[in-house]
């Protein structure tokens, strides 16, 4: 896994990542006249809730090593769906009293060439450590005042200009305190494809956000205990989900049960759920494929301390070790 560092206005930092991530990132195939289309229309949505971001992608672009095409669609679109898992425990039901919070990151084994650990300082905005495998938009990541963010969610139905998963996350990164302040901006904004998000703060508050193309439910976890695994948790969104991923009751039962056998939870407990893949959601692959989705990364937070920890491969073979900011 790759480390960066960043900071200044959003301009520079795109101009410093554009840099940093030359010798990693392959040369891309030509998109077509459908995708910078599209992508423009996604611009558009972007320039009027976050246009700080813009400025960063417009940074990459113009730093002449990149098509200035793909170098604004990529982060604009991605053109993937979110498949993730992500837990988050309030501080009552924990040993240490304060909220913990786990997110395991999904996807190709191959693309573990891509995986990136960001510390991220813009100026102006919330400083913030996170993970992704492109440039601008994260992932996942907590940010300097507490709040913890990742993202599942089912297959997604059609598309619509909106926000990308990782543009969103990134935004609420740099300008969100709180859940409720999370969930205001994830409910406003237009979505480009399916897409649940996990916020929780260091108050102990959690909540999902259930966002498709047609419409946005937040569903405030009351007990203090929520999680994600590639499905909504709002039943109002099931006409949303056009279908079911392979595993995810499967996750389901083992987060509802790891939770159920704890008094109190512990950041190693939360590590062994994330990195169990048989009681727990760690995804190893099935080895019967030439490049199957694994868990490329994996992370655990106690929501008010600074730092993360980070398994930066697979976590059932990979220690968790401190990430400051």
């Amino acid at each position: 896994m790759y480390e960066y560092e960043l900071a200044g206005d959003h301009y520079a930092m795109g101009r410093q990542n554009a840099v940093l991530v030359e010798a990693v990132e392959g040369s891309p195939g030509p998109l077509t006249q459908e995708q910078l289309r599209f992508a423009g229309e996604c611009e558009d949505a972007v320039r009027e809730h976050a246009p700080w971001l813009l400025e960063e992608i417009r940074g990459v672009a113009e730093a002449g090593i990149y098509d200035p095409g793909f170098a604004r669609a990529l982060p604009l679109t991605l053109f993937a769906d979110p498949g993730c898992s992500v837990v988050a425990v309030s501080g009552e039901h924990t040993l240490g009293g304060r909220p913990l919070f786990g997110r395991n990151y999904d996807f190709l084994a191959s693309f573990d060439r891509y995986s990136s650990l960001y510390r991220t300082h813009p100026e102006g905005r919330l400083a913030h450590i996170g993970c992704s495998d492109h440039w601008v938009g994260r992932h996942d990541g907590l940010n300097e005042a507490g709040l913890a963010i990742g993202h599942s969610g089912p297959p997604t139905r059609h598309q619509h200009p909106g926000f990308v998963f990782t543009l969103a996350i990134r935004a609420v990164l740099d300008t969100c305190r709180t859940v409720s302040e999370a969930a205001a901006f994830l409910g406003r904004i237009p979505h480009l494809q399916n897409t649940a998000f996990l916020v929780a703060d260091a108050s102990g508050d959690i909540a999902a956000v259930d966002a498709s193309p047609d419409k946005v439910v937040t569903t405030k976890f009351t007990d203090g205990f929520g999680f994600l695994a590639n499905q909504y948790v709002s039943e109002g969104m099931a006409a949303y989900a056009p279908a079911d991923l392979p595993g995810n009751r499967h996750r389901a039962r083992n987060f509802a049960t790891w939770f159920r056998k704890h008094s109190a939870v512990g950041m190693e407990d939360v590590q062994q759920v994330l990195g169990d893949p048989v009681h727990g959601v760690c995804n190893c692959g099935d080895g019967e494929t030439e490049d199957p989705v694994v868990t490329l990364w994996s992370w655990t937070a106690a929501l008010g301390e600074p730092s993360i920890h980070l398994a930066k491969g697979t976590p059932d073979r990979t220690p968790y070790e401190p990430a400051v900011p």
